[in-house]
């Protein structure tokens, strides 16, 4: 829906006023326009206007505490939501540049982006810390005990990180083609020859399986929602 108004001559109170305005109605499944969210985004990040960044926090700190309360690894991480939602805007503030913002075309774009951010907090603080404390010199089956806990910990994590990553790859595939070589070349490490036998309904020829394979690629990597998870996974 396109905005009736001149958005860039709202005030930034206004604006944010608007946006609450069009996000109840959002969750109330009536028609909405996205338009003055967006723009209280591109405020924020494309003219680092701290104002406008200020509206942003107040009106999505809900969401992102409901992200970060349903991650799998947030009820072991011994840390207050709220600490998870100020890393999430900040990781946002900082990662999303002002050269980078054209990238997102609206405002769903933007709110999977600041998911993303959520999710990689919460990953971020629960990766297992090996403490020594300054007071006491555990002995070598405490040592042992924390050692086999810190890894069972990390392989969870770890785990929840593969399966963010993953989930989110599928979610951008276009058919069964592009299903076909992304699971055939990562996952079970198949050659292009062998794919074009495998799937040769697929596929006419191994040239059809490298084109599949270059164009998903090259779209992926352009993704700016998958930067954060790239990152972790690695």
């Amino acid at each position: 829906m396109s905005s009736p108004v001149d958005l860039h001559a709202l005030s930034v109170t206004g604006l944010t006023h608007r946006c609450a305005q069009e996000t109840e109605l959002f969750f109330q499944r009536h028609a909405y326009d996205p338009a003055y969210c967006y723009e209280l985004f591109r405020r924020a990040l494309l003219e680092r206007n701290q104002r406008a960044y200020e509206g942003l926090y107040i009106q999505y700190q809900p969401l992102v505490a409901g992200w970060v309360e349903r991650h799998p690894s947030f009820p072991g991480a011994g840390e207050e939501v709220q600490y998870f939602v100020n890393r999430a805007f900040e990781k946002m503030w900082h990662a999303l540049s002002p050269e980078k913002f054209d990238r997102f075309a609206d405002l769903k774009a933007l709110l999977s982006y600041l998911k993303l951010c959520a999710h990689s907090a919460v990953i971020d603080y629960a990766r297992p810390r090996r403490l020594v404390l300054l007071d006491e010199e555990p002995g070598d089956a405490v040592l042992a005990a924390r050692a086999s806990h810190d890894d069972a910990a990390e392989e969870v994590i770890e785990r929840n990180v593969q399966q963010d990553f993953w989930r989110q790859i599928n979610l951008r595939l276009a058919d069964e083609r592009e299903q076909a070589v992304v699971f055939g070349s990562f996952v079970l490490a198949m050659k292009p020859a062998e794919l074009q036998r495998r799937y040769a309904h697929l596929f006419g020829d191994v040239r059809d399986v490298y084109r599949t394979k270059q164009n998903v690629l090259e779209r992926l990597r352009r993704d700016p929602e998958l930067q954060i998870l790239r990152a972790d996974y690695r």
